[in-house]
């Protein structure tokens, strides 16, 4: 009876990991991965065990309830409550939660007792918080678990904790890597400079919509190309030489430049290039960055004009003169 309640005990773990794998996996919801977690726990361990999972913000300041068993919600709400408002309780979670600790041992300090205040533990004999801790040692948050029947948790079920922590390390690591590739691609996409991404031989393999609005070309049309395809014939074959000459050296170059739009008409950029490398240092991208200054040329164009001419008869005036004279002694 023993081997085969331990052989469906294997069965259920497998199959709630195999569902918290695949919420992970298909990105659900933070929360909804961690509900799940509390659920499962729950339900495989028949309702002896519950959890409650506290995340920390950006800043280890403040915790906020991941997801949490209705028995442990009022003690989870109440140690959230008091993160916002106090600091050095904040910081006594951290220092002192750094390995798996029952809450009875906190209660035992003047920090915890003098204001922790719930009484939803006090049904839970074996209580307990672990902390939650990424791969570079950041801390994520805590896990509190707690145990009816007055009873530890079993070996198994410790080692059921301790996967469910791996699990939760692992959602929110993915987590914030998708929200970190989300706001990348909003920056780019709602960039106000123009962004082309080429490869390490220089084909085009994405631009932004500022790009195709300064210049005319659609996406569809530009992908596949070389930037050459943008070339106004104003620069010298020296000047691009040297371009890549500083690219393929310091893997940065910045300059102005003269492109020409799809419709033909040439316009002046700010143009900033960088060169991507991988971890050996081998160049497998390159990223540029422009901003349209035609106008602005334009208008210090119209400024040097004023300067030498009158402004009633258009005619040069004594300081063109004057600097057409320094130049023919030059």
């Amino acid at each position: 009876i023993a081997d085969i309640d331990e052989r469906k005990y294997t069965q259920q773990c497998e199959q709630h990991h195999a569902k918290i794998l695949q919420m992970i996996t298909l990105k659900s919801p933070l929360n909804a991965i961690f509900q799940a977690m509390v659920e499962g726990t729950f339900s495989i361990h028949r309702e002896r065990i519950e959890l409650s999972i506290l995340l920390f913000d950006e800043n280890q300041s403040q915790l906020h309830i991941g997801a949490s068993s209705s028995c442990l919600l009022p003690l989870s709400e109440e140690i959230t409550q008091i993160t916002q408002q106090n600091a050095h309780f904040t910081q006594k979670l951290i220092e002192n939660i750094t390995e798996p600790i029952l809450l009875k041992t906190l209660q035992e300090n003047a920090w915890w007792h003098q204001t922790i205040l719930s009484t939803a533990i006090k049904n839970h004999t074996h209580c307990f918080a672990h902390p939650i801790v990424s791969a570079t040692q950041k801390g994520l948050g805590f896990l509190i678990v707690s145990s009816y029947e007055h009873e530890t948790l079993t070996q198994r079920e410790l080692k059921f904790i301790n996967d469910e922590i791996d699990f939760a390390i692992l959602a929110i690591e993915k987590n914030k890597d998708e929200i970190k590739l989300q706001l990348a691609a909003s920056v780019f996409t709602y960039a106000r400079e123009g962004i082309i991404i080429t490869d390490e031989q220089g084909t085009i393999i994405e631009v932004n919509q500022a790009f195709t609005e300064t210049t005319g070309y659609s996406k569809e049309e530009i992908l596949g190309q070389s930037p050459r395809l943008l070339k106004s014939g104003k620069q010298e074959p020296l000047f691009y030489q040297n371009m890549w000459q500083a690219l393929r050296t310091t893997g940065y170059w910045q300059g102005e430049i003269w492109n020409r739009r799809k419709n033909g008409e040439v316009y002046a950029e700010i143009l900033t290039i960088s060169a991507i490398k991988d971890s050996n240092s081998i160049i497998k991208h390159f990223v540029a960055l422009f901003t349209d200054i035609t106008t602005i040329k334009e208008h210090e164009k119209h400024l040097e004009y004023l300067a030498h001419h009158d402004p009633l008869t258009n005619l040069p005036n004594r300081m063109l003169l004057s600097d057409r004279l320094f130049q023919a002694i030059a």
